[in-house]
Parts: structure tokens; C-alpha cells; sequence
């Protein structure tokens, strides 16, 4: 073959074609691929992590971000759990220091009073170092909190659909004496008013009559014994005029029944005194109804312990605005626990000359008698308030009556300490027949034993601090005209409570309900990642009513023994609760710790899935930089060889 074909031949094969640069395309694609990966590279390098994107392992990024939620969701479960334990020390902080110095003070002032070396005048001023504890210990107990979490002031949490059981009661005396009025005195015993008659009388502590004196040109409708070992009474001149600011007389007596002082209440028409209290600075306030601006309004005047008025409230609706032609009354008054008084009555607020039905009342006073609220509970009819007692949380129970349109019931309701109703219950009665509460009284065990009339039968009730009746009593007696007026609990264990056909000592008894269940509040803590990871921390109660020792009563040595036992009992109850506060926390500190371990591990296993391994990522940078240059260079190669075509055309 001669020369020409075999060059011609040469042409025709692949590697001298032109129409595409085949070796240089190849070339390109190797050098964009390799600065390709020195970009990825680059990137993972400059940022620390191996998955900047979906596409760099969408598998790997996938679980990458749920080990992260987890991660961040173990590190806030550590903060929670961090948080639990301030709260539970911030807790335990408050039991200890009710515990030591309160309840240890608390049994050594018992042990004093126990003493018989003391008189009783002495086991009276120790009382009130007792009293000012009891106060301290609820001021712990209420302003204990955590980021405004009450943690040692928590009613017990109970079944809302309770039936009441059936109480049984077992009488130890009874006297023939028909009482308006019935208050515990210091040896014992009790003072009240005889009806009729409205004669002061004294009993012994087995119910035998001590003593009953008339006043003359007087009703007497209140009575109590004073801290001097005095009476202190309230009544009514009914030789003053009906609109006179002498109707009402406070009438103070030595322990031998000789009167010291006697005051009436002046600047105001006194109309009618109902009850007559001393407090603990030794003042005596006043409740009842004075004259208004149109008709009766709500009185309450305030006397120093030498009989000096102080101060006088006349609340109503003849002093709203527009002017009211109502009709209010106090039936009683009760000392609060931050030194101001709540008035319980009833009130009509008679506007553009239409009467409207009375509600029951209550009206909040500082220690000065200015008014700081009022509360009206009611229904269609006339309702009325006759007795409260205050609560250890700044609230109070009001009993009463409650009438809507249809039937009268007894009423009982929780108002807070600005007045708000927390809860109300009605006892319902038969149509026939009208219904009231009519007086209050707490029980050893935290509840609270509630009389009135209901169906024409003198009836006990006991109602949980929720407002839940637990169990009842029918008694014999009681009908329209009668009245129970006052039920005392007594140091001893026993109860006694007057009526308008006589007084009864006795001692209660009820079985639980098997359906009622007593907790209280729970907080549950979330201290892991996921639902369900929860630490419950129950709560607790330190108001000295929880604890049993609210009622006691060192001004007699047979009250200061037995409140050895239930200050006992208060120091176990506190001790028992640190101990459970302190085993939440060692367990809280055994989560957290576990947590830390947790999130260590979990994050290193991230880490390995999300994080660039810096030595390796390095090794694949130089790589990938010698390749591109060789790849450049080789690029530079396949773009020369064309040149070999252009000779051949010459």
C-alpha cells in the first residue's frame, strides 16, 4: 500500500476526529468533579460538620435531627430537673423552719403550762406566745412559694361526688337550759344567754349552773369570757329611745361580776348589738345594726379595752350611691388572720324605692373598721348569714340560709381572703319546710362540724375544708321557732353546742366514705425527653390546722396535756414530710445525673453521624487538590492534541 492510502487511512480513525473533543470533555468532567469534591470539602471543613445538606446523607441527616431533638430535649429536662429540686428544697426549707424553732417552742411552752406551779392567769399569757407561734407557722405555711407556687398551704384534693355517711353521736351531758348565746371560758367551762330572758349564766364544764345574773333595763344577746379573766357582754337598753346612740351598751366585768366599765356606742343611731368579741390586742369590736341615712345599715364600733370608742363602720345601702332604702344587719363578727375583722349578715338593696331580697352578707374591714370589701351570696328569696369562722389561708366559712323562691335550705360557702367564693353548698330541705345553718365550729381532724335546723330537726353536719359534706345527724328537736346556735369544740375531744331548748355535750363519730379519696395537689415534673418522662412531687399542708394544732389551748393544765400529744404528732407529721422531700430530692439528683450521662452519649453518637472527622476530611482535600491539577494539566494536554490535525493540513 503506498504512502497516500496509509495516511489516509491514518485520518480516518478515532483519534485524529475533530468534530468533538472527546479527551478534553473527559478531561473538563474529571476537573469539575474533582473541584467539585474540594468544595464539599472545603465546606464541611470551614463549618466542623460532615452533613451541611439533605443530599451530603439524607439517611444520616434523618436521624441526625431526631438525636438532636432528643438532645436538646434532655438538656431542658436537666434544667426541669434542676428546678424540682429548688422547689423541693425551697420546701423542705419551710418545714424546717416550722419544725425548729415553732413546733419545738410550741412543745416546750406545753410542758410549761403543764406544770401546776403555774396559775392560770400565767398559762393565759403564755397562750398567747402560743397564739403568735400558731400565727407564724400559717405565715410560713401560706408564703412558702416557688415561682408563685403555694408549696405547704395545699387543701387536700377530694372526690367531688361524695354521699354523706350517717355519724352517730354519744351525749355526756346535757343541761335544761335554753341558750342564745354559748362561748368557752378558760377553766372549762361555758358563759351564755338564758332564754327567755336574756340573762348571763355561767356552767361548769359538766354543764352544772355556776352562776346567772339579770341586768336591769337590759337584753343581753352576747357574751365572752375576757383575757383578764372578765366577761366582756353586749345588750341592749330598752329604756333608751329606739333611735338612740345609747341603745347599744358593752358592758365589761371583773371575774367576780362586778362591772368595771359600761360604754354605749355613740355618733350613730344604735339600734341593735348582736355580738360582741375581743381581739387579740385586746380591743372589743361590736357588730350589730345602727340607723342610716334612711333605715338600718350595718354597724360595727371598735372599743380599747377601758371602753374608749375608737372607731365606728356604718356599711349599707342607705350610704350607696344613688341613695338605697334597704335593710342590712350584722348577726356576728369574727377576727381575721391578718388582724382585720369579717362581718356576716344579711343585706337588701332597696333601689328607686322597690325592695329587693336580702342576701347573705359578709363585709371585710382592716384593723381600723375601713371597709375593704363585701360579698353577697343569695337567690331569688331572702337569704341570710349567721356564723363564720376564719381559715388558716386568709378565707373564711360562712353559714347561713339560702332561699330560692321555692324552699329555704342551709348554706354554707368559702370566700378567699378578697372576698371571692370559692365554693358554696346548699343543704336542700323539703318544700314545706325551712332549712338554716346557723353555726360553725373546726374539728381535730381538719373538717368542720356545721348545726342548724333542717326539715324541723336540729342536724349536724360535717363538711371537708372543700366544701364536701362527709357526714350528718338527724337529732330530735328543732322546729320553725327553733334555733341551734353555737357549736364548740372542746380540748378534750368533745363538742358542745346550745339551742333555744337547751345544751348538749357530745362526742361525734363517722365512718369514711369508701368512694372518697384524699390527696393532695400533685406537681409532676417533666425530667426526660419524651411524654411520659414525669416525676410527681405531692405537695403538702403546714397550716397548723393540718397539722392538728390550731384548737390547742394552753390556759388550762388540762389543755396543755393534751396538746403534748398533738404537738407530738405535729413534729412527727413535719419530720415525716422532710424525709419525703429529701428522698425527692436525692432522687431528682440520681435523674439528673443519669440525664448528663445520657446526653453525653447521645450527643457523641450525633456527633459521629453530623460532625467532619477534621484529620480525614484533610487527607480527602489533598487528594482531591492533586487530582484537579492533574486534571488541569491533563485538560491543557487534550486541548494540544487537535494541534497534530493542523499539521497534517499543511
Amino acid at each position: 500500500m503506498n504512502i497516500r492510502y496509509r495516511r489516509y487511512y491514518q485520518l480516518k480513525g478515532d483519534y485524529m476526529r475533530i468534530g468533538h473533543n472527546i479527551t478534553s470533555l473527559n478531561s473538563l468532567n474529571r476537573l469539575n468533579k474533582n473541584n467539585k469534591s474540594i468544595t464539599s470539602s472545603l465546606e464541611r471543613l470551614s463549618s466542623g460538620l460532615r452533613i451541611n445538606i439533605a443530599a451530603d446523607d439524607a439517611a444520616g441527616l434523618a436521624i441526625s435531627e431526631k438525636m438532636r431533638a432528643q438532645i436538646r430535649g434532655l438538656a431542658q429536662a436537666e434544667r426541669n430537673t434542676q428546678d424540682g429540686i429548688s422547689l423541693i428544697q425551697t420546701a423542705e426549707g419551710g418545714l424546717g423552719t416550722i419544725q425548729d424553732p415553732n413546733l419545738l417552742r410550741l412543745r416546750e411552752l406545753t410542758i410549761q403550762a403543764s406544770n401546776d406551779t403555774l396559775t392560770n392567769f400565767d398559762r393565759t399569757l403564755i397562750q398567747k406566745e402560743v397564739e403568735q407561734i400558731k400565727l407564724g407557722i400559717n405565715d410560713i405555711a401560706n408564703n412558702t412559694q416557688f415561682n408563685g407556687i403555694h408549696l405547704l398551704n395545699n387543701d387536700l384534693e377530694v372526690n367531688t361526688n361524695v354521699t354523706p355517711v350517717q355519724g352517730n353521736i354519744s351525749t355526756n351531758w346535757t343541761a335544761n337550759i335554753p341558750a342564745r348565746d354559748l362561748s368557752k371560758t378558760s377553766d372549762g367551762g361555758y358563759v351564755g344567754i338564758r332564754i327567755p330572758g336574756n340573762n348571763p349564766f355561767k356552767l361548769d364544764s359538766m354543764g352544772n349552773l355556776v352562776w346567772s345574773q339579770a341586768i336591769p333595763n337590759m337584753d343581753v344577746y352576747s357574751i365572752k369570757e375576757s383575757s383578764d379573766g372578765g366577761y366582756i357582754l353586749l345588750g341592749n337598753d330598752f329604756s333608751a329611745g329606739v333611735l338612740s346612740d345609747q341603745r347599744i351598751n358593752i358592758i365589761k366585768w371583773d371575774g367576780n361580776l362586778n362591772e368595771q366599765w359600761r360604754a354605749g356606742v355613740s355618733g350613730v343611731y344604735s339600734i341593735m348589738g348582736n355580738e360582741v368579741i375581743e381581739t387579740g390586742d385586746g380591743s372589743f369590736i361590736v357588730a350589730g345594726t345602727g340607723s342610716g341615712i334612711q333605715v338600718w345599715d350595718g354597724l360595727v364600733a371598735k372599743f380599747n379595752s377601758s371602753g374608749v370608742q375608737q372607731s365606728t363602720s356604718i356599711v349599707g345601702s342607705s350610704q350607696s350611691n344613688p341613695v338605697g332604702y334597704g335593710s342590712e344587719e350584722f348577726n356576728s363578727i369574727i377576727e381575721t388572720a391578718d388582724g382585720g375583722y369579717l362581718a356576716i349578715g344579711s343585706s337588701s338593696l332597696q333601689l328607686n324605692g322597690s325592695y329587693t331580697d336580702k342576701t347573705s352578707w359578709a363585709v371585710k374591714y382592716d384593723s381600723n373598721l375601713n371597709p375593704l370589701w363585701d360579698t353577697r351570696v343569695g337567690a331569688a328569696g331572702d337569704d341570710e348569714g349567721y356564723r363564720a369562722i376564719a381559715t388558716s389561708d386568709g378565707g373564711a366559712i360562712i353559714v347561713g340560709s339560702y332561699n330560692d323562691s321555692t324552699k329555704t335550705s342551709g348554706l354554707i360557702y368559702k370566700l378567699d381572703s378578697s372576698g371571692n367564693v370559692l365554693w358554696e353548698k346548699n343543704i336542700s330541705n323539703q318544700t314545706s319546710n325551712s332549712s338554716q345553718l346557723t353555726s360553725i365550729t373546726e374539728m381535730k381532724d381538719g373538717n368542720y362540724i356545721v348545726g342548724g335546723i333542717v326539715d324541723n330537726n336540729y342536724r349536724l353536719s360535717i363538711f371537708d375544708p372543700q366544701g364536701n359534706e362527709l357526714a350528718n345527724v338527724n337529732l330530735n328537736g328543732g322546729g320553725s321557732t327553733d334555733r341551734l346556735n353555737n357549736i364548740i369544740s372542746n380540748a378534750d375531744g368533745s363538742y358542745t353546742f346550745s339551742t333555744t331548748t337547751g345544751i348538749t355535750n357530745f362526742n361525734v363519730s363517722y365512718g369514711s366514705n369508701p368512694s372518697t379519696t384524699y390527696e393532695y395537689k400533685t406537681l409532676n415534673l417533666q425530667v426526660g425527653a419524651n411524654a411520659g418522662n414525669n416525676f410527681a412531687v405531692k405537695l403538702t399542708d403546714a397550716r397548723t390546722t393540718a397539722l392538728g394544732i390550731a384548737d390547742i389551748d394552753l390556759s388550762t393544765r388540762q389543755g396543755a396535756e393534751l396538746a403534748i400529744s398533738k404537738i407530738d404528732k405535729a413534729i412527727n407529721t413535719v419530720s415525716s414530710r422532710r424525709s419525703m422531700y429529701g428522698a425527692y430530692q436525692n432522687a431528682l439528683e440520681h435523674i439528673h445525673n443519669n440525664l448528663s450521662n445520657y446526653e453525653v452519649n447521645l450527643t457523641a453518637a450525633e456527633s459521629r453521624i453530623r460532625d467532619v472527622d477534621m484529620a480525614k476530611e484533610m487527607m480527602k482535600l489533598t487528594q482531591y487538590n492533586v487530582l484537579s491539577q492533574a486534571s488541569q494539566a491533563m485538560l491543557a494536554q487534550a486541548n494540544q492534541q487537535p494541534q497534530g490535525v493542523l499539521q497534517l493540513l499543511k
